[in-house]
């Protein structure tokens, strides 16, 4: 099993509050134990096997050599569903609620979208993620250096405690994490872009997740990886948002609530002066921030998006979408489709190419044989003509020399030199269609990240 599949499910595993309070973690045939949790200003399990948790309980966690840290994104918004997983009744929904108010508004809106820096404030979930791996864990873990994994906000918690800690963390795996690159001071932006951190951080995203495109419109950092979903549709319209809004139970309320202000629709201008990245487009994206979305090859590996299985008419409505929803020119993202969108160019014009330059080939191959049909058919015509009506003075000597006089060379009705320079301009043709189409394909692959020096410029692999 790939160790993205087993990330990706772990972060699945602990955002719901009642796997995150279990002692023993089993997901792909793997059973994880808990080794510590914090639960106070941020969620996170430290995990590892069980002979990392019998060292521990002996007191030689020095034993330990590798741990995974998972941590918890924002609470569900589903407040009614949620209450009874912290105690039900006014305790469960006070817990609840406190813990929304602190992930959504005093740390989502707070820190990304308002793109505040993290080091602005004394204390923040950033900070207190980043203070527990590499001050709390490195000191009970001395000898260890750990993977980490997190959906969604917690995705950009890990992000922040590798740029901190990169000498403690193997792998750092994030899903659907904003990007928090403008939350970073002006000295680790200029880190972070010299991409230093490309093989230890891979940053999963599914294109239609509006919370995952969050500060998109800014450079990020590490390998991005975009995901495949089956699902996203990229031809949302205002008109679809407002019967999107009414089916949908959460957002019909809220729309309601809002309607002398004009509704949710109306809320696109006022979200792009807030954030460029934010447009109605997110209000109709929550589904897609769902792990569930993803899926796998036979080997246990992400399956990401692939322009092979795309059109271009598709890859343009893509591109269309994001950049309408504030992704920004120069983002991975955006840089990807345009490099898929020339793949699928070269492919189409090399398959169109080849087509016509077989058709040329196959009737230059065929003029001999058809030069000598015709002249024979000739011939013939001429023979059955000999001695009737018209022609009763015709003889089969005069069809004869008639023949001869056809010939172009000796036993030849064509040119074979005539023939030899179309089949040489048939080649030079599908020499020169071949090197465009070259050139096309290397202008993707400097897109697509495959030259490491440009990959060190414009953050996608």
């Amino acid at each position: 099993m790939s160790r993205e599949k087993d990330a990706w499910a772990l972060a699945q595993d602990v955002y719901d509050i009642r796997s995150f309070n279990k002692t023993i973690h089993n997901v792909n045939g793997k059973t994880y134990y808990v080794l510590d949790r914090i639960d106070n200003g941020v969620n996170a399990l430290t995990l590892g096997t069980k002979q990392d948790y019998d060292n521990m309980k002996s007191g030689h966690p020095e034993k330990i050599k590798n741990a995974t840290v998972v941590f918890r994104g924002s609470e569900p918004l589903s407040i009614p569903s949620r209450m009874g997983d912290y105690g039900g009744g006014k305790e469960g929904l006070d817990k609840i609620g406190g813990e929304i108010l602190y992930d959504w508004l005093g740390t989502d809106y707070k820190y990304l979208i308002n793109k505040r820096p993290f080091e602005s404030d004394k204390s923040n979930a950033f900070k207190l993620s980043s203070d527990y791996v590499g001050k709390y864990l490195q000191g009970k873990f001395e000898n260890c250096k750990f993977d980490m994994a997190g959906h969604s906000l917690a995705g950009s918690e890990v992000k922040f405690v590798l740029t901190n800690y990169p000498q403690l963390i193997n792998k750092a795996y994030s899903f659907e994490g904003p990007n928090i690159y403008p939350c970073l001071s002006p000295e680790m932006q200029k880190v972070v872009r010299s991409g230093i951190f490309n093989d230890k951080l891979y940053d999963y995203m599914n294109l239609t997740d509006g919370l995952a495109r969050l500060n998109r419109d800014e450079p990020s950092f590490g390998t991005q990886r975009i995901i495949f979903d089956p699902k996203a549709t990229f031809g949302m319209k205002h008109a679809d948002l407002a019967a999107y809004i009414k089916k949908n139970p959460l957002l019909s309320r809220l729309d309601s609530a809002f309607s002398q202000y004009g509704g949710l629709t109306m809320f696109d201008t006022y979200l792009k002066q807030l954030n460029p990245s934010l447009s109605y487009l997110m209000l109709s994206t929550f589904a897609d921030h769902d792990l569930g979305r993803y899926q796998f090859d036979s080997k246990g590996n992400i399956r990401l998006l692939d322009g092979d299985f795309l059109s271009s008419k598709d890859l343009e409505q893509m591109r269309a979408y994001l950049a309408y929803s504030g992704m920004g020119e120069y983002s991975a993202p955006m840089l990807l489709i345009r490099g898929e969108i020339l793949l699928n160019a070269a492919s189409r014009c090399e398959s169109r190419c080849e087509q016509i330059i077989k058709q040329l080939e196959n009737l230059m191959r065929d003029v001999p044989e058809a030069a000598n049909e015709a002249a024979s058919e000739a011939k013939s015509y001429f023979n059955r003509l000999v001695g009737v009506g018209e022609f009763s003075e015709l003889n089969t000597g005069h069809v004869e020399t008639f023949h001869s006089e056809l010939e172009i060379e000796p036993g030849r009705f064509y040119k074979q030199q005539d023939v030899k320079i179309a089949e040489d301009t048939i080649s030079w043709m599908r020499k020169q269609t071949m090197a465009f189409v070259e050139d096309i394909r290397m202008l993707a692959n400097q897109f697509l990240k495959l030259d490491e020096e440009l990959a060190r410029k414009m953050d996608l692999r």
